[in-house]
Protein backbone atom coordinates (compact mmCIF):
# COMPACT_ATOMS: atom_id res chain seq x y z
CA UNK A 1 0.00 0.00 0.00
CA UNK A 2 2.79 2.32 0.85
CA UNK A 3 4.81 1.44 -2.21
CA UNK A 4 1.60 2.24 -4.20
CA UNK A 5 0.83 5.72 -2.56
CA UNK A 6 4.49 6.18 -3.60
CA UNK A 7 4.46 5.60 -7.14
CA UNK A 8 1.14 7.61 -7.33
CA UNK A 9 3.98 11.22 -5.94
CA UNK A 10 5.99 12.97 -8.53
CA UNK A 11 9.51 11.25 -7.93
CA UNK A 12 12.25 13.54 -7.63
CA UNK A 13 15.20 13.19 -9.40
CA UNK A 14 18.43 14.98 -9.14
CA UNK A 15 20.16 15.68 -12.38
CA UNK A 16 23.54 17.30 -12.48
CA UNK A 17 24.05 19.14 -15.71
CA UNK A 18 27.65 19.96 -17.19
CA UNK A 19 27.61 24.08 -17.98
CA UNK A 20 30.58 26.24 -17.87
CA UNK A 21 29.65 26.50 -14.52
CA UNK A 22 28.06 23.32 -12.74
CA UNK A 23 24.52 23.75 -11.50
CA UNK A 24 22.02 21.66 -9.92
CA UNK A 25 18.38 21.20 -11.29
CA UNK A 26 15.44 19.39 -9.89
CA UNK A 27 13.08 17.35 -12.93
CA UNK A 28 9.89 15.82 -11.22
CA UNK A 29 8.50 12.73 -12.99
CA UNK A 30 4.94 11.04 -13.01
CA UNK A 31 4.41 7.43 -12.22
CA UNK A 32 4.42 6.60 -16.02
CA UNK A 33 7.97 8.22 -16.44
CA UNK A 34 7.28 11.61 -17.77
CA UNK A 35 8.84 14.61 -17.13
CA UNK A 36 6.37 17.53 -16.21
CA UNK A 37 8.13 20.66 -14.57
CA UNK A 38 11.37 21.32 -13.17
CA UNK A 39 12.39 22.98 -9.93
CA UNK A 40 13.64 26.62 -11.29
CA UNK A 41 10.33 26.78 -12.94
CA UNK A 42 8.61 26.33 -10.27
CA UNK A 43 7.74 29.78 -9.99
CA UNK A 44 6.10 30.63 -13.42
CA UNK A 45 2.29 29.17 -14.06
CA UNK A 46 2.85 26.40 -16.52
CA UNK A 47 0.06 26.96 -18.38
CA UNK A 48 0.72 30.55 -18.79
CA UNK A 49 2.66 31.00 -21.64
CA UNK A 50 6.45 33.12 -21.74
CA UNK A 51 6.77 36.43 -22.61
CA UNK A 52 10.50 35.56 -23.40
CA UNK A 53 12.76 32.88 -22.79
CA UNK A 54 16.47 33.47 -22.25
CA UNK A 55 18.60 31.79 -25.55
CA UNK A 56 14.92 32.05 -27.37
CA UNK A 57 12.98 34.84 -29.75
CA UNK A 58 9.21 34.48 -29.07
CA UNK A 59 7.48 34.29 -32.58
CA UNK A 60 4.01 34.59 -31.76
CA UNK A 61 1.17 32.62 -30.40
CA UNK A 62 -1.77 30.66 -31.80
CA UNK A 63 -4.56 28.93 -30.96
CA UNK A 64 -3.26 28.77 -27.54
CA UNK A 65 0.05 27.60 -28.09
CA UNK A 66 2.98 29.62 -28.18
CA UNK A 67 6.19 29.56 -30.15
CA UNK A 68 9.83 30.17 -29.74
CA UNK A 69 12.44 30.28 -32.25
CA UNK A 70 16.29 29.09 -30.69
CA UNK A 71 18.96 31.90 -30.93
CA UNK A 72 21.28 29.13 -31.84
CA UNK A 73 21.48 25.73 -33.50
CA UNK A 74 21.31 22.30 -32.51
CA UNK A 75 21.60 18.53 -33.43
CA UNK A 76 17.71 17.71 -33.65
CA UNK A 77 18.11 15.17 -30.84
CA UNK A 78 19.84 17.93 -28.52
CA UNK A 79 16.77 20.05 -29.30
CA UNK A 80 14.58 17.78 -28.21
CA UNK A 81 16.15 17.87 -24.95
CA UNK A 82 16.57 21.26 -24.78
CA UNK A 83 12.82 22.13 -25.92
CA UNK A 84 11.40 19.77 -23.17
CA UNK A 85 14.09 21.47 -20.43
CA UNK A 86 11.88 24.55 -21.05
CA UNK A 87 8.75 22.37 -20.47
CA UNK A 88 7.89 22.98 -24.23
CA UNK A 89 8.53 20.30 -26.99
CA UNK A 90 9.41 20.49 -30.60
CA UNK A 91 6.73 22.18 -32.42
CA UNK A 92 3.93 19.75 -33.82
CA UNK A 93 2.09 20.87 -36.83
CA UNK A 94 -1.26 19.11 -36.66
CA UNK A 95 -3.55 21.25 -39.58
CA UNK A 96 -2.32 23.10 -41.88
CA UNK A 97 -3.56 26.54 -41.05
CA UNK A 98 -1.16 26.04 -38.12
CA UNK A 99 1.52 24.88 -40.59
CA UNK A 100 1.34 28.32 -43.24
CA UNK A 101 0.93 30.56 -39.41
CA UNK A 102 4.53 29.45 -38.50
CA UNK A 103 5.99 29.20 -42.08
CA UNK A 104 5.25 32.86 -42.17
CA UNK A 105 6.88 33.74 -38.73
CA UNK A 106 10.01 32.16 -40.39
CA UNK A 107 11.82 34.84 -42.18
CA UNK A 108 14.76 33.35 -43.91
CA UNK A 109 15.40 30.27 -41.74
CA UNK A 110 15.01 26.55 -41.96
CA UNK A 111 14.17 25.02 -38.43
CA UNK A 112 13.77 21.39 -36.82
CA UNK A 113 10.06 20.86 -35.80
CA UNK A 114 9.55 17.37 -33.63
CA UNK A 115 8.45 15.19 -36.80
CA UNK A 116 10.74 12.17 -36.81
CA UNK A 117 10.75 8.68 -37.75
CA UNK A 118 13.56 7.89 -35.89
CA UNK A 119 12.07 4.56 -34.16
CA UNK A 120 10.72 3.02 -36.83
CA UNK A 121 12.01 4.13 -40.39
CA UNK A 122 9.01 5.07 -42.32
CA UNK A 123 6.59 5.37 -39.40
CA UNK A 124 6.52 8.88 -38.55
CA UNK A 125 5.72 10.08 -35.68
CA UNK A 126 6.46 13.68 -33.32
CA UNK A 127 8.69 14.30 -30.73
CA UNK A 128 5.64 14.11 -27.68
CA UNK A 129 3.96 11.61 -29.53
CA UNK A 130 0.95 13.07 -30.65
CA UNK A 131 -1.11 11.19 -33.78
CA UNK A 132 0.23 12.38 -36.94
CA UNK A 133 -2.67 14.28 -38.52
CA UNK A 134 -0.63 16.12 -41.61
CA UNK A 135 2.35 15.14 -43.25
CA UNK A 136 3.92 17.36 -45.41
CA UNK A 137 7.50 15.22 -45.51
CA UNK A 138 9.84 14.33 -47.93
CA UNK A 139 13.09 13.69 -49.28
CA UNK A 140 13.16 10.26 -46.78
CA UNK A 141 15.35 7.42 -46.70
CA UNK A 142 17.39 5.22 -43.95
CA UNK A 143 19.79 7.93 -43.09
CA UNK A 144 17.70 10.90 -42.69
CA UNK A 145 15.27 10.76 -39.77
CA UNK A 146 14.46 14.69 -38.51
CA UNK A 147 12.41 16.77 -39.85
CA UNK A 148 13.18 20.42 -40.56
CA UNK A 149 10.66 22.99 -42.06
CA UNK A 150 11.66 25.25 -44.89
CA UNK A 151 10.92 28.91 -44.81
CA UNK A 152 9.90 28.89 -48.62
CA UNK A 153 7.17 26.44 -48.38
CA UNK A 154 7.09 25.25 -45.26
CA UNK A 155 7.57 21.32 -46.69
CA UNK A 156 9.31 19.45 -44.21
CA UNK A 157 12.88 17.97 -45.28
CA UNK A 158 14.32 14.68 -43.41
CA UNK A 159 18.03 15.34 -42.65
CA UNK A 160 20.48 13.73 -40.79
CA UNK A 161 21.45 13.16 -37.29
CA UNK A 162 24.48 15.11 -37.49
CA UNK A 163 22.86 18.15 -39.26
CA UNK A 164 22.85 21.57 -36.76
CA UNK A 165 19.73 23.84 -37.47
CA UNK A 166 17.82 26.07 -35.32
CA UNK A 167 14.67 24.98 -33.84
CA UNK A 168 11.18 26.04 -32.75
CA UNK A 169 10.33 25.62 -29.15
CA UNK A 170 6.24 24.92 -28.96
CA UNK A 171 4.51 25.74 -25.19
CA UNK A 172 1.17 24.42 -24.84
CA UNK A 173 -0.95 27.65 -23.19
CA UNK A 174 -3.94 26.03 -22.28
CA UNK A 175 -4.39 28.35 -19.10
CA UNK A 176 -3.97 31.33 -21.25
CA UNK A 177 -7.30 31.69 -22.97
CA UNK A 178 -7.67 35.33 -21.95
CA UNK A 179 -4.20 37.17 -23.71
CA UNK A 180 -4.40 41.02 -23.29
CA UNK A 181 -4.06 43.34 -25.09
CA UNK A 182 -5.97 46.88 -26.82
CA UNK A 183 -7.30 47.32 -30.07
CA UNK A 184 -8.31 50.30 -31.81
CA UNK A 185 -9.45 51.09 -35.14
CA UNK A 186 -10.22 54.59 -37.40
CA UNK A 187 -12.51 54.83 -40.18
CA UNK A 188 -12.36 57.74 -42.42
CA UNK A 189 -14.45 60.79 -41.79
CA UNK A 190 -17.76 61.43 -42.67
CA UNK A 191 -17.80 61.91 -46.68
CA UNK A 192 -20.01 64.65 -48.39
CA UNK A 193 -20.51 65.04 -52.12
CA UNK A 194 -23.38 66.75 -54.84
CA UNK A 195 -23.97 65.15 -57.85
CA UNK A 196 -26.15 66.38 -60.59
CA UNK A 197 -27.58 62.85 -61.41
CA UNK A 198 -29.13 60.50 -59.63
CA UNK A 199 -25.48 58.91 -57.79
CA UNK A 200 -22.12 59.55 -57.02
CA UNK A 201 -18.87 57.42 -57.34
CA UNK A 202 -16.96 57.81 -53.84
CA UNK A 203 -13.66 56.34 -52.97
CA UNK A 204 -11.96 56.61 -49.55
CA UNK A 205 -8.71 55.08 -47.92
CA UNK A 206 -9.26 51.95 -45.95
CA UNK A 207 -9.88 51.97 -42.19
CA UNK A 208 -6.77 52.07 -39.52
CA UNK A 209 -6.21 49.11 -37.03
CA UNK A 210 -3.76 48.70 -34.24
CA UNK A 211 -3.44 46.28 -31.86
CA UNK A 212 -0.88 45.49 -28.31
CA UNK A 213 -2.36 42.17 -28.37
CA UNK A 214 0.44 39.79 -26.67
CA UNK A 215 0.02 37.23 -28.72
CA UNK A 216 0.97 39.28 -31.94
CA UNK A 217 -0.01 42.31 -33.61
CA UNK A 218 -1.71 40.86 -36.54
CA UNK A 219 -5.55 42.51 -37.37
CA UNK A 220 -8.29 41.39 -39.34
CA UNK A 221 -10.44 44.13 -40.33
CA UNK A 222 -13.74 43.45 -42.30
CA UNK A 223 -16.34 45.58 -44.33
CA UNK A 224 -19.45 44.80 -41.91
CA UNK A 225 -22.20 47.48 -43.66
CA UNK A 226 -21.65 49.68 -46.86
CA UNK A 227 -20.52 48.77 -50.36
CA UNK A 228 -16.80 49.05 -51.85
CA UNK A 229 -14.64 52.11 -52.52
CA UNK A 230 -15.14 53.66 -55.65
CA UNK A 231 -18.87 52.56 -55.82
CA UNK A 232 -21.98 54.19 -57.28
CA UNK A 233 -23.74 55.58 -54.13
CA UNK A 234 -27.65 57.03 -54.33
CA UNK A 235 -28.77 60.38 -53.15
CA UNK A 236 -29.33 59.79 -49.75
CA UNK A 237 -27.03 58.87 -46.80
CA UNK A 238 -25.36 55.29 -46.47
CA UNK A 239 -23.38 54.30 -43.13
CA UNK A 240 -20.19 52.27 -43.88
CA UNK A 241 -18.65 50.18 -41.15
CA UNK A 242 -15.78 47.92 -40.19
CA UNK A 243 -14.58 45.13 -37.97
CA UNK A 244 -11.54 44.48 -36.44
CA UNK A 245 -10.67 41.52 -34.71
CA UNK A 246 -7.42 41.08 -33.21
CA UNK A 247 -5.72 37.22 -31.83
CA UNK A 248 -6.57 38.64 -28.22
CA UNK A 249 -10.07 38.14 -29.41
CA UNK A 250 -11.30 41.77 -29.28
CA UNK A 251 -12.99 42.87 -31.67
CA UNK A 252 -13.69 46.93 -31.94
CA UNK A 253 -16.34 48.55 -34.81
CA UNK A 254 -15.98 52.12 -36.58
CA UNK A 255 -18.33 53.84 -38.99
CA UNK A 256 -18.69 56.71 -41.37
CA UNK A 257 -21.62 58.11 -43.40
CA UNK A 258 -22.03 59.24 -47.17
CA UNK A 259 -23.87 61.97 -47.95
CA UNK A 260 -24.78 62.17 -51.35
CA UNK A 261 -27.07 65.71 -52.32
CA UNK A 262 -28.98 66.74 -55.16
CA UNK A 263 -27.23 69.94 -57.43
CA UNK A 264 -29.88 72.83 -56.89
CA UNK A 265 -28.12 75.03 -58.43
CA UNK A 266 -27.04 76.43 -55.18
CA UNK A 267 -25.07 79.85 -55.70
CA UNK A 268 -23.30 79.43 -58.90
CA UNK A 269 -25.32 79.62 -61.92
CA UNK A 270 -24.96 78.61 -65.34
CA UNK A 271 -21.88 79.67 -67.94
CA UNK A 272 -22.46 79.94 -71.51
CA UNK A 273 -20.30 77.82 -72.95
CA UNK A 274 -19.85 75.38 -70.41
CA UNK A 275 -21.60 72.42 -69.01
CA UNK A 276 -22.03 72.53 -65.45
CA UNK A 277 -20.96 69.50 -63.24
CA UNK A 278 -22.29 70.26 -59.46
CA UNK A 279 -21.04 71.94 -56.49
CA UNK A 280 -19.14 70.57 -53.58
CA UNK A 281 -17.50 72.67 -50.78
CA UNK A 282 -19.48 75.67 -51.94
CA UNK A 283 -17.64 75.96 -55.22
CA UNK A 284 -19.23 75.16 -58.68
CA UNK A 285 -17.55 72.83 -61.34
CA UNK A 286 -18.19 73.42 -65.10
CA UNK A 287 -16.90 71.31 -67.89
CA UNK A 288 -15.59 73.32 -71.06
CA UNK A 289 -17.69 72.64 -74.15
CA UNK A 290 -14.67 72.84 -76.04
CA UNK A 291 -11.05 72.05 -75.98
CA UNK A 292 -7.86 74.34 -75.81
CA UNK A 293 -4.53 74.00 -74.91
CA UNK A 294 -3.45 74.32 -70.77
CA UNK A 295 -2.48 78.68 -71.25
CA UNK A 296 -5.91 79.20 -73.58
CA UNK A 297 -8.06 77.68 -70.87
CA UNK A 298 -6.58 79.16 -68.02
CA UNK A 299 -7.44 82.63 -70.07
CA UNK A 300 -10.89 81.44 -70.49
CA UNK A 301 -11.42 80.27 -67.00
CA UNK A 302 -10.33 83.73 -65.90
CA UNK A 303 -12.66 85.56 -68.24
CA UNK A 304 -15.55 83.32 -67.11
CA UNK A 305 -14.91 84.72 -63.55
CA UNK A 306 -13.38 81.80 -61.87
CA UNK A 307 -10.15 80.16 -62.49
CA UNK A 308 -8.38 76.40 -63.63
CA UNK A 309 -10.14 74.04 -60.84
CA UNK A 310 -7.50 73.42 -57.53
CA UNK A 311 -8.27 70.61 -55.79
CA UNK A 312 -7.31 70.74 -51.83
CA UNK A 313 -8.12 67.31 -50.65
CA UNK A 314 -8.54 63.56 -51.62
CA UNK A 315 -12.41 63.80 -51.44
CA UNK A 316 -12.80 67.59 -53.43
CA UNK A 317 -10.81 65.37 -56.08
CA UNK A 318 -12.81 62.45 -55.89
CA UNK A 319 -15.74 64.37 -56.14
CA UNK A 320 -15.00 65.86 -59.61
CA UNK A 321 -13.11 62.27 -60.79
CA UNK A 322 -16.86 61.19 -60.68
CA UNK A 323 -17.88 63.73 -62.85
CA UNK A 324 -15.77 63.71 -65.71
CA UNK A 325 -17.81 60.76 -67.72
CA UNK A 326 -15.20 59.79 -69.72
CA UNK A 327 -13.33 62.81 -70.16
CA UNK A 328 -9.83 64.26 -69.41
CA UNK A 329 -9.65 67.50 -68.75
CA UNK A 330 -7.21 70.67 -67.52
CA UNK A 331 -7.09 71.71 -64.23
CA UNK A 332 -5.09 74.25 -63.04
CA UNK A 333 -1.69 72.19 -61.41
CA UNK A 334 1.38 73.03 -63.38
CA UNK A 335 5.12 73.56 -62.54
CA UNK A 336 5.93 75.82 -65.24
CA UNK A 337 7.46 78.40 -63.27
CA UNK A 338 9.85 75.98 -61.87
CA UNK A 339 10.39 72.48 -63.30
CA UNK A 340 9.21 69.74 -60.55
CA UNK A 341 7.88 72.75 -58.03
CA UNK A 342 3.95 71.91 -58.40
CA UNK A 343 1.39 74.83 -58.17
CA UNK A 344 -1.87 76.24 -58.91
CA UNK A 345 -3.08 78.68 -61.62
CA UNK A 346 -4.60 80.63 -58.97
CA UNK A 347 -1.59 80.37 -56.84
CA UNK A 348 -3.25 78.70 -53.86
CA UNK A 349 -0.35 76.43 -52.05
CA UNK A 350 -0.53 73.08 -53.16
CA UNK A 351 -2.36 70.45 -50.40
CA UNK A 352 -2.31 67.81 -52.97
CA UNK A 353 -0.74 66.16 -55.31
CA UNK A 354 -1.55 63.19 -57.35
CA UNK A 355 0.77 63.98 -60.79
CA UNK A 356 2.48 61.46 -62.74
CA UNK A 357 5.00 61.07 -65.62
CA UNK A 358 6.52 64.74 -65.39
CA UNK A 359 9.54 65.74 -67.58
CA UNK A 360 10.90 68.75 -68.50
CA UNK A 361 8.56 68.99 -71.30
CA UNK A 362 4.97 68.15 -69.47
CA UNK A 363 4.24 70.88 -67.42
CA UNK A 364 -0.12 70.60 -67.59
CA UNK A 365 -1.51 68.60 -65.48
CA UNK A 366 -5.22 66.72 -67.24
CA UNK A 367 -7.30 64.88 -64.55
CA UNK A 368 -7.74 61.30 -65.65
CA UNK A 369 -11.36 59.55 -65.49
CA UNK A 370 -11.12 56.34 -64.18
CA UNK A 371 -8.43 56.95 -61.13
CA UNK A 372 -8.40 61.31 -60.57
CA UNK A 373 -4.80 61.13 -61.05
CA UNK A 374 -3.27 63.83 -62.82
CA UNK A 375 -1.00 63.19 -65.98
CA UNK A 376 1.20 65.82 -67.12
CA UNK A 377 1.34 67.02 -70.53
CA UNK A 378 2.97 69.59 -72.91
CA UNK A 379 2.08 73.13 -73.69
CA UNK A 380 0.56 71.83 -77.33
CA UNK A 381 -1.88 69.36 -75.88
CA UNK A 382 -5.62 70.13 -76.34
CA UNK A 383 -8.60 69.18 -73.95
CA UNK A 384 -11.82 70.19 -72.40
CA UNK A 385 -10.88 72.13 -68.75
CA UNK A 386 -12.61 72.49 -65.55
CA UNK A 387 -13.50 76.01 -64.58
CA UNK A 388 -13.98 76.18 -60.95
CA UNK A 389 -16.32 79.55 -58.91
CA UNK A 390 -16.80 80.41 -55.37
CA UNK A 391 -20.45 80.45 -55.09
CA UNK A 392 -20.58 82.92 -52.35
CA UNK A 393 -18.74 85.50 -55.31
CA UNK A 394 -21.15 86.34 -58.31
CA UNK A 395 -23.88 88.04 -56.65
CA UNK A 396 -27.49 87.48 -58.44
CA UNK A 397 -28.53 90.27 -60.83
CA UNK A 398 -32.11 90.45 -59.08
CA UNK A 399 -30.18 91.12 -55.05
CA UNK A 400 -30.16 94.41 -53.77
CA UNK A 401 -27.44 96.87 -54.45
CA UNK A 402 -26.45 100.96 -55.40
CA UNK A 403 -27.95 101.44 -58.77
CA UNK A 404 -25.16 103.98 -60.18
CA UNK A 405 -25.87 107.65 -61.21
CA UNK A 406 -25.50 108.30 -64.77
CA UNK A 407 -22.35 110.75 -63.73
CA UNK A 408 -20.58 108.34 -61.92
CA UNK A 409 -20.66 105.37 -64.59
CA UNK A 410 -21.91 105.23 -67.99
CA UNK A 411 -22.14 102.02 -70.55
CA UNK A 412 -21.62 103.50 -74.23
CA UNK A 413 -23.06 102.66 -76.88
CA UNK A 414 -26.49 101.12 -75.56
CA UNK A 415 -27.31 100.02 -77.95
CA UNK A 416 -24.62 98.27 -79.35
CA UNK A 417 -23.46 95.46 -81.66
CA UNK A 418 -21.75 93.32 -78.66
CA UNK A 419 -19.01 96.38 -78.28
CA UNK A 420 -19.59 98.39 -75.98
CA UNK A 421 -17.36 100.32 -72.87
CA UNK A 422 -18.25 101.19 -69.16
CA UNK A 423 -16.24 104.42 -67.75
CA UNK A 424 -16.21 105.11 -64.33
CA UNK A 425 -16.05 108.95 -63.32
CA UNK A 426 -14.72 107.54 -59.54
CA UNK A 427 -12.16 105.34 -59.06
CA UNK A 428 -12.94 101.36 -60.10
CA UNK A 429 -10.07 99.00 -59.91
CA UNK A 430 -8.63 97.06 -63.02
CA UNK A 431 -9.61 93.89 -60.87
CA UNK A 432 -13.27 94.68 -59.87
CA UNK A 433 -15.18 92.30 -61.49
CA UNK A 434 -17.80 92.15 -64.42
CA UNK A 435 -20.47 90.21 -64.64
CA UNK A 436 -22.85 89.82 -67.48
CA UNK A 437 -26.22 87.89 -66.84
CA UNK A 438 -28.94 87.33 -69.38
CA UNK A 439 -32.96 87.67 -68.88
CA UNK A 440 -32.99 84.15 -67.11
CA UNK A 441 -30.70 85.23 -64.87
CA UNK A 442 -28.09 82.88 -66.61
CA UNK A 443 -24.41 84.19 -66.17
CA UNK A 444 -23.60 84.90 -69.57
CA UNK A 445 -19.65 86.56 -69.14
CA UNK A 446 -17.58 87.71 -66.48
CA UNK A 447 -13.84 88.92 -66.66
CA UNK A 448 -11.97 92.00 -65.02
CA UNK A 449 -12.81 95.76 -65.43
CA UNK A 450 -9.33 96.14 -66.99
CA UNK A 451 -9.14 98.91 -69.48
CA UNK A 452 -13.48 98.83 -69.37
CA UNK A 453 -13.66 98.03 -73.38
CA UNK A 454 -16.06 94.57 -73.70
CA UNK A 455 -17.00 92.28 -76.34
CA UNK A 456 -20.12 90.27 -76.00
CA UNK A 457 -20.35 90.07 -80.08
CA UNK A 458 -21.00 86.32 -79.21
CA UNK A 459 -23.90 86.24 -77.31
CA UNK A 460 -27.26 86.27 -78.64
CA UNK A 461 -29.46 89.56 -79.12
CA UNK A 462 -31.36 90.71 -76.10
CA UNK A 463 -31.58 92.57 -72.71
CA UNK A 464 -28.43 91.63 -70.35
CA UNK A 465 -27.97 92.86 -66.96
CA UNK A 466 -24.58 93.83 -66.13
CA UNK A 467 -23.51 93.96 -62.64
CA UNK A 468 -19.62 95.51 -61.51
CA UNK A 469 -18.45 94.63 -58.63
CA UNK A 470 -15.65 96.61 -57.64
CA UNK A 471 -15.03 95.25 -53.41
CA UNK A 472 -18.22 95.46 -51.35
CA UNK A 473 -19.41 98.56 -53.86
CA UNK A 474 -22.20 97.01 -56.45
CA UNK A 475 -23.59 98.58 -59.06
CA UNK A 476 -26.13 97.60 -61.61
CA UNK A 477 -26.68 98.67 -65.13
CA UNK A 478 -28.49 97.33 -68.80
CA UNK A 479 -27.05 96.60 -72.15
CA UNK A 480 -29.26 95.98 -74.89
CA UNK A 481 -27.08 93.69 -77.75
CA UNK A 482 -28.38 94.44 -81.15
CA UNK A 483 -27.29 93.50 -84.50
Amino acid sequence: MKKSLITLFLLLFIVHLATSQSTTRYFFYDDAGNRIWRKDHLGVDPNQCPTSIAGYTKLGEYNNHAYFMSDNPAKWVDAKVLAENENGYLATMNDQAENDWLKSQLGNEMVFIGYNDATTEGTMQWANNEPVTLDLGYGNSAGNDYGLMNFWAGTWQLVGPWQSRKFILEYDCTGNDNPTGDLTITCPDNINVTTTTNSASVSWNPPVATTTCSVNTDVTITQTAGGASGANYPIGTTTISYQATDNCNNTENCSFTITVTADQGGGCGNIAGFTKLGEFGGHGYYMSNTTANWAQAKTQAENAGGYLATMNSQSENDFLKSHLNNNMAFIGYNDAATEGVGQWANNEPVTLDLSYDNSASNDYAVMNFWAGTWQMVNQWVNKKFIVELNCSGPPAPQSAMKLAPVTDIILYPNPNDGIFSIQANGDISKDAKVFIYDSHGTLAYTRSYGDGSFDISDLAEGTYWVILQDGRQRYKLNVVKGD
